[in-house]
C-alpha cells in the first residue's frame, strides 16, 4: 500500500492494518509502515497490510532495490548534477544531528545521493535527487555538507535565508515525490508519484517559470529527463 504524507507539521500517515500487525523488525516503526520519512518531510510512504508483506519490503529497501526520488528547495546554486558519497553518523558533539563522517567515526554509515538541479534563479534552486541509501537525514545532511542547505530546514539550514523566507518557508521544503518497486508478492512494478503539496510548488513554480498549477506536470517532465538514464538500468530485483 502507498500512502502519502502531507504537509501539516508532524503529520504522518496512519496504518490502516494496525491493529492487525506486529512490529516484526523490532525497529519501532509503526505496524505496517515501512521505512521513514524526516519530521516535516511530504510525500510518498509504503506500508505493507501483511507481517510478510513488511518482511520482503523492507529487505527491498535494505538491497537498494527501491527507486526513490525527491524534490528539495536549496540554497544557491548545486552543480547541474552531482554525486554526493559521503558516509553520515551522528554530530560529534549534538546527538540530535548527524554529520557527514570521512573516517573519523565508526557508526558512520555509506550515504549516496545523486542530485540534479533542475531549476533555479541562482540565489534558491529546485533539485531533484535520486537516494541510493536511506540513512537519517540524508539528504539534508549531504546538501548542507555540500554548501546548500535545504530552505526553512531549521537544524541543518542557512539561519539568514529560513529567516528571510519564514512566512513561507515553515518547514524544510523536501518531498518524497516518486517511488518504484516490486510488489512483495506478485513482483509487478509499483509505482506512485506524491503531488508537491502547496509550499514547494509555489517556489518550485517560481524558480521553473511555471504557474503553480502546472508545476507537477512540468517536474515529471524535468526529473524524467535527468533520471531516465538511471531508472532505465535500476535493478529492482
Amino acid at each position: 500500500m502507498l500512502l502519502q504524507r502531507t504537509a501539516t507539521p508532524g503529520s504522518a500517515p496512519a496504518s490502516p492494518s494496525s491493529d492487525l500487525l506486529p512490529d516484526v523488525s523490532g525497529s519501532g516503526l509503526r505496524p505496517g509502515v515501512v521505512h521513514r520519512l524526516d519530521r516535516f518531510t511530504t510525500g510518498a510512504i509504503v506500508a505493507a497490510k501483511t507481517a510478510r508483506a513488511q518482511r520482503q519490503l523492507m529487505a527491498a529497501f535494505a538491497a537498494r532495490r527501491v527507486w526513490k526520488v525527491y524534490l528539495a528547495v536549496c540554497v544557491g546554486e548545486p552543480h547541474s548534477r552531482a554525486v554526493i558519497d559521503a558516509p553520515i553518523g551522528r554530530h560529534t558533539t549534538d546527538r540530535l544531528r548527524m554529520a557527514v563522517r570521512r573516517g573519523d567515526g565508526a557508526d558512520a554509515r555509506e550515504a549516496l545521493s545523486v542530485v540534479h538541479r533542475i531549476a533555479t534563479d541562482g540565489r534558491l534552486s529546485l533539485v531533484a535527487v535520486l537516494l541510493r541509501t536511506g540513512r537519517t537525514h540524508q539528504i539534508r545532511v549531504h546538501l548542507a555538507d555540500a554548501g546548500h542547505p535545504v530552505l526553512g530546514d531549521p537544524l541543518y539550514g542557512d539561519a539568514n535565508w529560513n529567516r528571510l523566507e519564514a512566512r513561507t518557508a515553515r518547514r524544510p521544503l523536501l518531498h518524497a515525490r516518486e517511488l518504484r518497486l516490486a510488489h512483495p508478492h506478485s513482483g509487478e512494478l509499483l509505482h506512485a508519484v506524491a503531488p508537491a503539496p502547496d509550499d514547494l510548488a509555489a517556489y518550485g513554480a517560481r524558480l521553473a517559470g511555471v504557474s503553480p498549477d502546472r508545476f507537477d506536470a512540468w517536474a515529471r517532465e524535468a526529473t524524467d529527463a535527468v533520471l531516465a538514464e538511471a531508472r532505465d538500468s535500476f535493478e529492482y530485483c
